[in-house]
C-alpha cells in the first residue's frame, strides 16, 4: 500500500511540474487603430492610407458606404481596400454602390497583412454618378 502512494504521488507530482511550464494563449480584445470617414463626397477618393502597420497582423476592415443623394442613371461609386496579403500580393475585398437609389453597402474583411505595407481606401466612379453623393466609413481593427 505504501509503494503505490507513493508511485501516485511521484506520478501526480510529475504532471503538476509539466503543467506549470506550458503557457495559454491570452484572450485579448481587438482594437481599433485607425478609422475613417467622409460625408457627402462627390468625386472619387485616390488612395487614402488607413494603417500603416509596423508588424505582421491580422486586422479586420468594416467599411459601409451609403448613397446620400441618388442620381437615378445607372453608375456606381466603388470602394475598393488594398493591402499586401502574407504572399506579397495586393488583395482587394470591394464593394459596390449604386446611384439608382438610395442604399447602403457594407463589407466586414478579416485580412492578414505584412508589416510596413500600408492598408489603403480608394473610391472609383463607373459609368454616370453625376448628381450623386456618397459617405464613406471605415473602422481598421487588431485582432493579432
Amino acid at each position: 500500500m505504501r509503494n503505490v502512494t507513493c508511485c501516485l504521488l511521484v506520478i501526480l507530482f510529475g504532471s503538476c511540474l509539466s503543467s506549470l511550464g506550458q503557457k495559454t494563449s491570452k484572450l485579448t480584445s481587438p482594437q481599433i487603430v485607425a478609422t475613417y470617414q467622409r460625408l457627402n463626397r462627390t468625386g472619387a477618393i485616390d488612395r487614402a492610407v488607413l494603417y500603416d502597420p509596423a508588424l505582421w497582423g491580422i486586422f479586420r476592415v468594416s467599411l459601409i458606404m451609403t448613397l446620400t443623394e441618388a442620381n437615378g442613371n445607372g453608375g456606381s461609386w466603388n470602394g475598393v481596400i488594398e493591402f499586401k496579403n502574407g504572399a506579397g500580393t495586393v488583395a482587394e475585398p470591394s464593394i459596390i454602390l449604386n446611384t439608382n437609389v438610395l442604399n447602403s453597402e457594407g463589407s466586414d474583411v478579416p485580412i492578414r497583412v505584412r508589416a510596413g505595407a500600408p492598408i489603403t481606401l480608394s473610391v472609383t466612379p463607373t459609368g454616370d454618378t453625376s448628381g450623386s453623393k456618397y459617405s464613406v466609413f471605415v473602422i481598421v481593427e487588431q485582432l493579432m
